[in-house]
């Protein structure tokens, strides 16, 4: 069963995603994902991938922080993430994926 991972592409997320990826691909899962391209909206190649995989795992690491207020009201810092895996999660839901969200 082909699976799509969208993720981001940054540096300090590779750690995580290779454990994610290997986990999936103990479970006899074939992995497909897209690779780094603009950020703009999601390309039509990424759109094909998706479309061919019978299940979406989007991972949600932690991007740019989000101000929500003046400081002395947030307990917590809240974060973005990547632009690219929140479309291709739209995408995804669009072409009822199974999906998967896995969230840091």
């Amino acid at each position: 069963m082909k699976t799509f991972i969208g993720h981001s592409f940054a540096p300090q997320d590779s750690g995580v995603l290779e454990r994610i990826k290997k986990f999936i691909s103990t479970l006899g899962l074939e992995i497909i994902d897209g690779e780094k391209t603009e950020n703009k909206s999601i390309a039509k190649k990424i759109k094909e991938r998706i479309s061919d995989c019978q299940i979406f795992v989007g991972i949600f690491t932690r991007d740019k922080p989000i101000y929500l207020g003046p400081k002395t009201f947030l307990t917590k810092k809240e974060y973005s993430t990547s632009n690219w895996v929140i479309q291709e999660t739209g995408f995804a839901i669009g072409k009822d994926k199974e999906i998967l969200l896995l969230v840091e």
